[in-house]
């Protein structure tokens, strides 16, 4: 439920900046992204007892702050687009290889 409620936070969130901003929103929707990212990639590290995920949360929450760092420029795309590549895929494969359930 922890990553359905972030999914729905986010969602909401986008269209909320689209609809209310104009048309060159993508730099607020980047940013805020991972930070829930690291918010639920660190509440689950709790519930599966799982150590590493908290260092996920913190390359999150450092993404973070440099697309912030980033906003308006090409490359703050560039990094959104790794973040989301590399800091979902990799812990989604450990899990799989691991095959340990959550509670």
């Amino acid at each position: 439920m922890l990553w359905f409620a972030c999914g729905v936070f986010l969602t909401i969130t986008s269209f909320g900046v689209i609809i209310g901003s104009g048309p060159n929103t993508w730099w607020i929707n980047g940013p805020v992204s991972a930070g829930v990212m690291g918010i639920a990639f660190f509440v689950s590290s709790f519930l599966c007892d799982l150590v590493w995920m908290r260092w996920v949360a913190l390359a999150w929450w450092l993404g973070e702050i440099a697309m912030f760092v980033l906003r308006d420029r090409p490359a703050g795309l560039l990094l959104g687009s790794a973040l989301m590549l590399v800091l979902l895929a990799v812990p989604g494969f450990v899990l799989m290889r691991d095959r340990r359930e959550c509670a």
